[in-house]
């Protein structure tokens, strides 16, 4: 059997929460990753292989780009972006995960999301991605779309899909972790800027409308799937007709 060399595989979470981080911390490494935190605010200790500060957050979806671009070592061949309150699949440790990937996606251009604790399955919102989409998607101008502040998921996973380098793993959970004076999942979207979400879906129904422009990896002719983004307006327009009419 041919040996691989090993992958190098990084966690990278933007925390404002650091009692949670420090629950949260301890489960990725046992499970062999490297992890990277942005500390938003007031400094904390944590136990993390790199830590960087400051003192505002900028969004989510710009806190973990700059933290895969910016921070981590450019031999981190997949990363996992996460968040406080949540920790590993606990079945496969990360070599295992990266083997899996990249058998999957072999130059590394590729999203794997676990969804066995998922309610909707059409979000990556904890997604394992590769150096190369790191690297390449959006013409080279970042992983996650920078349109969005906090809810990236949607549009990550209908883009990666349509460009055919999309993997659900319904066999796989990454669990939200709670603990003493923890908030619920629910709750804790309660905490976040109304405004900030609204914002984010109107973003995204409007990236649906225009095919999810500018997703294409850099120097590539890979031309999106059009049944997916057919799907997807279909999706979104279904969604908007349910919405009006409990309002109505």
């Amino acid at each position: 059997m041919a040996q691989h060399p090993a992958h190098s595989v990084w966690c990278l979470i933007a925390s404002n929460d650091p009692e949670a981080c420090r629950r949260v911390l301890p489960l990725w490494r046992q499970q062999g990753y490297k992890t990277a935190v942005l500390q938003i605010g007031t400094p904390a200790e944590l136990t993390a292989d790199l830590t960087v500060r400051t003192p505002a957050d900028g969004g989510q979806v710009a806190n973990l780009n700059y933290l895969a671009e910016r921070v981590i070592p450019k031999s981190a061949d997949l990363v996992v972006f996460a968040n406080d309150h949540t920790g590993p699949d606990g079945v496969f440790t990360a070599a295992e995960l990266a083997e899996q990937f990249f058998e999957r996606f072999p130059n590394g251009f590729g999203v794997m999301q676990p969804s066995a604790e998922l309610s909707d399955r059409f979000t990556a919102p904890t997604p394992f991605v590769g150096r190369a989409w790191v690297d390449g998607a959006y013409g080279g101008y970042g992983a996650l779309h920078s349109g969005y502040r906090r809810w990236f998921g949607a549009e990550l996973c209908w883009a990666a899909r349509a460009l055919h380098a999309y993997w659900d793993r319904p066999d796989l959970a990454h669990h939200t972790v709670t603990g003493p004076g923890a908030m619920s999942a629910a709750t804790r979207r309660d905490h976040v800027a109304e405004a900030e979400f609204l914002n984010d879906r109107i973003i995204f129904e409007q990236r649906v409308r225009e095919g999810f422009a500018g997703c294409e990896p850099t120097g590539s002719r890979r031309l999106l799937d059009q049944q997916v983004l057919n799907e997807a307006q279909r999706m979104v327009r279904e969604q908007i007709a349910q919405h009006a009419r409990r309002a109505a």
